[in-house]
């Protein structure tokens, strides 16, 4: 499944995986990528392995750091390329076949490079017994260079969207005298009530 919003500049795609065999499925790999890189007006742009931190991007400086996102821009164009999956990790390879992104080793690839090349992420779920399903998602985001800022803001806040359920909590004040304590539960980034 996939969404497109009107009023932003990414794909998100919702991938599922269910067995509906009778038997367990293991070892489940999925690879999503591309095997060229053109972008903008060069088919060698800069493209960085890193992270969504704060609703920022940041490269990695280790390649056996697990990155999720792709930052590639050229001349006045930047794509994203990320997945929320917690299993996720991206390559970075030089031009060819899909095969260099689905046979690289995502620990061993490289952080960074400006040549024709391809890019992909990978992720390892985890098998599945027979009726059981696993699902991810990832975005594709892209745009001009002086709104790309905005644009990984949008990805990382639609990606932390969480829905929490809790059946009660306790809460504990102190006062310096006796009193009734009441508490209100609002969504986050709310005006506090006075």
């Amino acid at each position: 499944m996939y969404y497109l919003p009107a009023d932003k500049s990414y794909l998100e795609v919702k991938f599922k995986l269910t067995n509906n065999t009778a038997s367990t499925v293991e070892n489940v790999r999925i690879w999503v990528g591309t095997r060229d890189d053109w972008v903008g007006d060069t088919d060698r742009p800069t493209k960085q392995k890193g992270n969504l931190v704060d609703g920022e991007f940041l490269m990695i400086t280790d390649p056996a750091d697990r990155a999720t996102a792709i930052l590639i821009s050229s001349g006045d164009e930047g794509v994203l390329f990320y997945t929320e999956s917690d299993k996720g990790n991206t390559v970075i390879n030089n031009y060819g076949s899909l095969g260099n992104i689905i046979n690289l080793d995502p620990q061993t690839s490289q952080i960074e490079n400006s040549i024709d090349g391809s890019y992909g992420f990978y992720v390892r779920m985890d098998d599945l017994l027979p009726g059981e399903s696993e699902e991810f998602t990832w975005f594709y985001a892209a745009g001009e260079l002086a709104n790309l800022e905005q644009i990984i803001q949008d990805v990382a806040d639609v990606s932390s969207d969480m829905e929490y359920t809790y059946t009660g909590a306790t809460f504990s004040a102190t006062t310096p005298e006796d009193a009734t304590g009441y508490y209100i539960v609002v969504d986050s980034g709310s005006v506090a009530y006075t």
